[in-house]
């Protein structure tokens, strides 16, 4: 079983020191670019640019949803964080944190890996 900390290579607080631009972050609207892209802005006033998307009429709905992923991006790590927090490393076998661990495993293990990859760690597998 991976554990966060050195087991896992990580110090779930230096996940808090991951570099991006500050959310919330706001999808543009196509039609306000001359190329027709979703730019998606953050930042201190919502005016920093952070990704553009492609706006493509035969793929619209896919085009849109990919926006959304990326402009939920700071909301969705802050998830990750909290879910990684939850973890109660010094809980005894027979306690409820240790069986939410237990249970949870799998997305325990994935949120551990996503931070890692963001923070540059090398994967251990």
């Amino acid at each position: 079983i991976l554990r966060p900390g050195p087991v896992a290579g990580i110090d779930v607080t230096m996940a808090y020191s991951i570099p991006h631009s500050r959310g919330p972050w706001y999808i543009g609207n196509p039609d306000d670019d001359p190329k027709g892209l979703r730019k998606i802005t953050g930042g201190d006033y919502g005016m920093t640019p952070v990704a553009q998307v492609v706006n493509r009429q035969s793929r619209a709905e896919e085009d849109w949803s990919n926006a959304q992923l990326i402009a939920n991006a700071p909301k969705l790590l802050a998830i990750v964080k909290g879910f990684i927090a939850t973890l109660d490393l010094d809980a005894p076998d027979d306690s409820h944190s240790y069986h939410y661990y237990e249970d949870n495993v799998e997305l325990f293990n994935l949120a551990i890996d996503t931070i890692a990859e963001l923070l540059g760690i090398p994967n251990e597998e």
